[in-house]
């Protein structure tokens, strides 16, 4: 597995910046999920978190952001994240998904590149 065979989404909601930079954050902080695609999807969301998601992730290469200033509402905003009408399908082989509540532990499990690899073996 090649790290840009896989895509991290992330869907971030209203004024919760706290929770979307712990989120953020602890997706960045692992080095092996560095490399690979984030989908970030804001559903009317304040401008601190905005801010903090186009400073981070605005410019960098293999990130994709969707913006709305309302909320769509987590569905129409999955959907928004899985197909772009102009780039098209947005996903690779594997996906990970976090809601802005969720996070990755530091020391778990999921820190480790060959976590996949394990968890494949019990398909």
């Amino acid at each position: 597995m090649t790290h840009r065979d896989f895509t991290v989404c992330v869907l971030l909601y209203g004024e919760h910046t706290t929770l979307a930079k712990r989120c953020l954050d602890s997706i960045m902080g692992v080095p092996w999920l560095g490399s690979v695609n984030i989908v970030i999807g804001m559903n009317a969301v304040c401008e601190d978190t905005r801010q903090f998601v186009y400073d981070t992730h605005g410019n960098r290469d293999g990130s994709t952001v969707f913006d709305s200033e309302k909320n769509l509402c987590k569905y129409p905003m999955m959907r928004h994240m899985f197909y772009d009408e102009t780039n098209g399908a947005l996903l690779t082989e594997h996906v990970m998904w976090f809601d802005d509540d969720s996070y990755i532990i530091p020391g778990g499990v999921a820190t480790n590149a060959g976590w996949l690899s394990l968890l494949r073996q019990d398909m």
